[in-house]
This record gives structure tokens, sequence and C-alpha cells, in this order.
């Protein structure tokens, strides 16, 4: 856990800092996108995260991506920042037991 939350939050810094051409966090969807006016976007880049870090490739809409989509949306409503949504999803990718068996 103590892994995943230093890896995410350098991520999270180095990204915030980064052309959006250079993110591999937050590539479909930026950084200052909320889920209120960006959830395609925001579901987008989750498919993608999901791919790259757990090797699962999700179609739109899927049953699945329930518990991320709520993850992130729920976090943004906590803290009021979709940064910090992302750093949850993040930690919660890396901490995830697919993670380790992909």
């Amino acid at each position: 856990d103590d892994a995943a939350r230093s890896v995410c939050d350098r991520l999270i810094e180095r990204e915030l800092g980064s052309l959006p051409a250079d993110r591999v966090l937050m590539v479909q969807a930026g950084p200052q996108d909320r889920i209120e006016d960006a959830a395609a976007e925001i579901e987008e880049n989750i498919r993608a995260l999901l791919l790259r870090y757990h090797g699962q490739a999700l179609p739109e809409n899927s049953d699945e991506l329930n518990p991320w989509m709520w993850l992130f949306e729920s976090t943004q409503h906590t803290s009021g920042e979709p940064v910090a949504a992302w750093r949850a999803v993040c930690v919660g990718l890396m901490t995830h037991p697919d993670f380790y068996s992909y």
C-alpha cells in the first residue's frame, strides 16, 4: 500500500507538470476534468488504465467499470478535486489483486 501511494503521488506530480502527450495516467481525461462534465472521457481513461495495469480490455459501459467509476466519482465528490480521484484510481489499480497477477 505504501509503495502504491508513493508511486502514484510521484506519478500525479509528474503528470501535472507534463504536456498532455507525455502523460501515462491522465491521457484521455485531464487533471481538471470532472465527472459531471467529462464522464465519457473519464470512463475511456479508466478503460485504458485497466488494460495497462490489469490486462483487461473492457467494452464501453461494461459493468466491470462501475466500481472504478464509483471510486473516481466518490473521491472527487469528497475531495472536490479530480486529481485526488485519479490518485485514488491509481492506488486502487496498483493494490488490486489483478495488478499482481498480470
